[in-house]
């Protein structure tokens, strides 16, 4: 097994933003990357993290407080800032 190599990726982000307001894709909460899919129902935003696929819930409980989240999307390439 190869050992694993660490890089470091720039990205430029919209501005902050609720997890409700935010649009589908790649955003950040804190020090977690994750992404919001297109397939939301209703209240509740369907989000996921990057690392692993699990859920997001940025520590809220409930939905109410979890689409309440400040998160900070990141810009699609092409996206001017």
């Amino acid at each position: 097994m190869k050992p694993s190599a660490t890089f470091v990726m720039r990205f430029k982000t919209a501005p902050p933003c609720t997890l409700f307001e935010a649009p589908p894709g790649l955003f950040y909460h804190e020090e977690t990357l994750a992404f919001k899919s297109e397939y939301s129902t209703g209240q509740n935003c369907d989000a996921y993290l990057v690392d692993g696929g699990e859920y997001f819930h940025g520590g809220a409980v409930g939905t109410e407080e979890r689409n309440a989240l400040i998160v900070h999307p990141i810009a699609p390439q092409g996206v001017k800032l």
